[in-house]
């Protein structure tokens, strides 16, 4: 059994909606109406054309209120408790079919209200996981592929999107591929604007209003797209028209970049220059460091050559007092040339020292020069 709204076919005139097909796979009935928990399930998947045919009561309408229950939750019945099977509290209706390609499965529960309680109501929806397979023989279509929830956060919303995967309500299947039983003029018996409704849901002409509306919105989108690009595209033209500026600071930053590249060359010669006369520096305040500490050496060693000396004079004098003696003054006179021996020493180490003194200063003096010409220089980098 197919409900087929429309046939799309050379010309392809009819909407899309109108071409979508809601194809039955599979119906699961647990105590909907005659039909109790022991019914085995009845797959369609191989079918394209059906014909239920049986005795009265035997439960053939029964199976087209379960489908129409299941997917919109409307059947003949005045209300869902009079479609649980009598004597149970509570019933279940799945339903596997297909739609534009993709597989779906809806289940719809019902629990019967006892006393004043109200009864509960339940609708899940499933989308397929993996594309349609062929149905099982036994266990039937849904078997060997997965199904994902894709419930709304209550019935109604649940309803709604049914709807919208159909694109079909209730009123508009029975008015057209559906004709209920006692209801055969169900369509001819409404008004004009009613029927005008039916055959416009049937048509898919609400497809062209929902066309119109997204033509608008794209239409101001793609205004705000055309008026974005403009303004970029004057930015860009604007930008252009000032290239010939651009290029000529360009050429000029590149003459300046040669000319601070020749000047950074000059200065780091003279860089190094300035540290090779400053190791120079460094080596003669390494020497003149040495001859100061000599320098205090010669002096300490000055130091202790005249206290020798004055040591030498006492003796010296001592040797005189006893010069009247032959012996005493020969003895002093030896003692004398000796002491004089050593005084002549003594006087040429005062002479070094004096030297030593003079070349001490003489290398501060330049080494102060050489330092205030290193100054100088630094200043004018």
């Amino acid at each position: 059994m197919s409900a087929r709204i429309g046939k799309r076919d050379a010309s392809s005139w009819l909407p899309l909606a109108a071409t979508i097909a809601m194809i039955p796979i599979r119906l699961q009935l647990r105590n909907f109406m005659c039909y109790r928990d022991d019914v085995p399930p009845l797959v369609l998947d191989s079918l394209h054309v059906a014909c239920l045919c049986g005795e009265n009561g035997a439960g053939k309408s029964a199976l087209l209120d379960a489908i129409t229950w299941a997917l919109w939750g409307k059947a003949r019945a005045d209300s869902d408790d009079d479609l649980i099977a009598l004597g149970r509290q509570e019933m279940e209706v799945e339903l596997v079919f297909d739609v534009a390609g993709d597989r779906y499965r809806v289940v719809r529960k019902r629990e019967r209200g006892a006393g004043k309680k109200a009864g509960k109501s339940l609708l899940e929806l499933e989308v397929a996981t993996s594309a349609p397979v062929r149905p099982e023989p036994v266990e039937g279509p849904g078997a060997a592929q997965g199904f994902r929830a894709i419930t709304g956060n209550n019935t109604r919303e649940t309803q709604q999107k049914l709807i919208a995967l159909l694109h079909l309500d209730y009123e508009t299947f029975v008015n057209s591929a559906f004709l209920l039983q006692g209801r055969a003029d169900a369509f001819t018996v409404k008004s004009a604007g009613d029927r005008k409704q039916v055959l416009a849901e049937i048509l898919g002409l609400g497809y062209y209003d929902r066309l119109e509306r997204r033509a608008r919105d794209q239409a101001g989108v793609r205004r705000a797209d055309r008026l974005a690009l403009q303004g970029a595209l004057e930015s860009i033209e604007a930008e252009l028209a000032r290239r010939p500026a651009y290029e000529q600071r360009a050429a000029q930053a590149r003459e300046s970049l040669a000319q601070r590249e020749g000047e950074a060359q000059a200065a780091s010669a003279e860089l190094d220059r300035l540290r090779a006369a400053k190791q120079a520096l460094d080596q003669q305040a390494a020497s003149l460091k040495e001859l100061r500490r000599r320098n205090d050496e010669a002096h300490r060693d000055l130091e202790r050559l005249e206290q020798q000396a004055a040591t030498l004079d006492h003796e010296i004098a001592a040797f005189e007092a006893v010069a009247r003696e032959a012996k005493a003054i020969t003895a002093g006179y030896t003692l004398f040339v000796d002491a004089r021996e050593r005084k002549d020493r003594l006087d040429e180490a005062a002479r070094a020292y004096v030297e030593q003194s003079e070349r001490v200063a003489s290398l501060e003096r330049e080494i102060a020069a050489a330092r205030a010409k290193i100054e100088r220089d630094e200043s004018v980098l």
